[in-house]
């Protein structure tokens, strides 16, 4: 497994995610915040409906995975 080189240490994980999984991150959070009643696959759906997405470009389990892992690194960034 390889180790993290000195220069990421300092860097959160909130930052190493790739661009198109941070602006799915920040729609959804961003559609929650508007409706709160709006569940995490239909924010899905809607970002995927809305940027031309389909499963082959980016599939939806993994975007939620991916949001997931992203909302824990957001609460723990959030911490300090």
């Amino acid at each position: 497994m390889p180790r993290d080189k000195k220069f990421y240490i300092d860097i959160p994980k909130m930052y190493r995610y790739d661009t198109i999984d941070k602006l799915m991150f920040g729609y959804i959070m961003g559609i929650q915040d508007g409706m709160p009643s709006l569940t995490l696959k239909r924010g899905m759906e809607m970002f995927m409906d809305k940027y031309n997405l389909d499963e082959d470009n980016y599939p939806m389990e993994q975007g939620l995975q991916t949001w997931y892992r992203m909302f824990e690194s957001y609460r723990e960034y959030r911490k300090t």
